[in-house]
């Protein structure tokens, strides 16, 4: 794990260096969207300052915050079709 923003950046693959440059990021927590199993995208959480990395209870929260924006977009996306069809 990266402890100081110069290691997380260093971890970066060079093709996403240019979105992490000048945010300072010393951690990064990521969780997946999922709809039936199926990962649609990813939910992030940064912290800029260095000594605190991310916990459990972090990850669950970011995890049921995730599932519910997933449940949300997989609604929404049933009522356009839904919307097409008629």
């Amino acid at each position: 794990a990266a402890t100081s923003p110069q290691e997380f950046s260093a971890a970066i693959k060079p093709d996403y260096q240019l979105e992490f440059e000048g945010f300072k990021v010393c951690s990064m927590l990521l969780v997946p969207l999922k709809i039936q199993g199926q990962a649609i995208g990813v939910l992030s959480l940064s912290r800029h300052y260095p000594g605190q990395p991310h916990n459990l209870n972090d990850q669950s929260l970011m995890q049921d915050l995730a599932d519910r924006a997933a449940m949300a977009i997989a609604n929404a996306r049933l009522y356009e079709a839904q919307q097409r069809a008629r």
